[in-house]
């Protein structure tokens, strides 16, 4: 009868260790899926610049709030033909807003307007104020982000101290007619010349916005996608940038 009971504790032990190594096993495989698929994700950030055709009050700031609740990562405020008194109004309005949120509150070329809202940053077009002197208005935790369209100007952007790029323009945009087409030659090309993050701008929507751009950009900016667009293409872009 002894024999008969150390068996069977003996194959109780044997069942426990089994079990332990198949939930060990387990866990294991779980965690190389997780990480795998951590991994593997896209995880772009989505970059919303406001359209200056909108009436602010009744259509521009129902549509970014229901961008901001959706999930961007930055919001660039951008206006060529306010007053002064409108300008500040506004980009004060978006900077609670996008605070609210805890998005990322960039101001287009204005570095005065940028600091006397307290942005978070300014973005400089090739013809706007240098990087260094926006630097030194506004110290050394703004974001400072320039537009590239050639990996001359890439370069430059990065040696005077750029903290990322907006590339482009990818497609035809209807927001900004005049703006200069690039090919996915000169994506790449500036893509190889600098470290510095990558944002594809001009016309994209889910239907052009390629693999091929992905494998090139940190994240993608929009302007008529999403205020044209609605939130399903808002939806249906996050799904390929976050896929």
């Amino acid at each position: 009868l002894q024999g008969a009971i150390q068996g069977v504790n003996a194959m109780n032990l044997a069942s426990q260790r089994a079990t332990r190594q198949l939930m060990n096993k387990q866990h294991t495989m779980t965690y190389k899926a997780l990480l795998i698929n951590e991994l593997g994700a896209t995880n772009k950030d989505l970059y919303l610049i406001t359209d200056e055709s909108l009436d602010f009050d009744h259509e521009l700031l129902p549509r970014t709030e229901e961008a901001l609740k959706a999930g961007i990562a930055y919001l660039q405020y951008r206006a060529k033909n306010k007053t002064p008194q409108e300008l500040y109004r506004e980009a004060l309005i978006l900077r609670e807003l996008t605070r609210d949120y805890g998005v990322t509150f960039i101001i287009n070329d204005d570095i005065h307007l940028a600091k006397s809202v307290h942005a978070d940053g300014v973005h400089l077009g090739i013809h706007d104020a240098s990087v260094k002197a926006a630097r030194q208005l506004l110290g050394d935790k703004c974001i400072i982000g320039a537009t590239a369209k050639t990996t001359e100007q890439a370069q430059l952007a990065q040696d005077m101290g750029a903290d990322y790029l907006g590339v482009g323009a990818l497609n035809l945009s209807p927001t900004k007619k005049d703006a200069l087409q690039i090919i996915i030659k000169d994506l790449k090309a500036i893509k190889k010349t600098v470290e510095l993050p990558i944002y594809g701008i001009g016309g994209i929507r889910h239907n052009n916005l390629t693999h091929e751009i992905l494998e090139h950009v940190d994240g993608v900016a929009v302007i008529s996608a999403i205020y044209e667009g609605g939130m399903e293409e808002m939806d249906q872009i996050n799904q390929l940038i976050r896929s």
